[in-house]
């Protein structure tokens, strides 16, 4: 049978520590501070890690784990550090999550993967023309080449500050639509035609930087011309 762990107190916990090496060998000496697993007891599989501290710190990071088996597979699941999260609490966690993998099913690593990715998701939804388009200049002058790649960085520049983000700069790309950017192109579109375009241009290729992440209303680049634009 598997050894049953100790159950340790609130102090016990507060003295444990990491630990150091019995045994040179693989570039550590005998002595050499190493991270240390210490069962807690009071739940199945619960234990603090410790780490060696860093510099003046008299005591290392310290943090909750879980070790269980998820399905087939034995897995270490963070429940928070110590002693921000104390000993009661961290108890507590474990044994409502040990009960959700046991009983009803549940995954912990596809659970944080999926809010990591409603995480995502919520975070591109928020995200500004603005701020999409110093992602797209950054880009491009990565890119730039030829015999004068500063005068292209500059042009690129004058057209974003000048007539895009004036006009689109804190629109939400998820509320972007044709209208905006006939707004942005109206004041120069009749006396700037050729420099007109090429902001036409620039906006569709911020605009794209983004068309496949689901963002955009209806899934359409506003600043697409055959059926759209050019209609307006």
């Amino acid at each position: 049978m598997p050894k049953i762990a100790q159950e340790l107190g609130a102090l016990q916990v507060k003295r444990l520590t990491h630990g150091t090496v019995k045994k040179a060998g693989k570039g550590k000496q005998v002595g050499d501070p190493i991270p240390a697993l210490h069962a807690v007891g009071g739940v199945k599989g619960l234990c603090l890690h410790c780490r060696p501290p860093r510099g003046p710190e008299a005591i290392g990071a310290r943090s909750w784990i879980l070790r269980m088996m998820v399905g087939d597979k034995r897995t270490d699941l963070g429940l928070g550090s110590y002693p921000e999260v104390p000993l009661a609490m961290a108890r507590e966690k474990a044994r409502k999550l040990r009960y959700r993998v046991q009983f009803d099913g549940y995954d912990p690593i596809a659970g944080k993967r999926a809010a990591k990715s409603a995480l995502i998701a919520e975070r591109a939804q928020q995200r500004t023309f603005g701020d999409v388009a110093q992602q797209y200049f950054d880009k491009k002058c990565l890119e730039f080449s030829g015999k004068n790649p500063e005068k292209q960085r500059r042009r690129l520049e004058q057209h974003l500050e000048d007539y895009c983000l004036p006009e689109l700069g804190n629109i939400l790309m998820s509320d972007l639509e044709p209208r905006h950017v006939v707004q942005a192109l109206n004041p120069i579109w009749i006396e700037k035609t050729p420099t007109a375009e090429r902001v036409r241009i620039t906006i569709y290729n911020v605009c794209e930087m983004v068309r496949h992440d689901g963002i955009l209303r209806n899934g359409l680049n506003p600043a697409h011309w055959r059926g759209n634009l050019g209609n307006l």
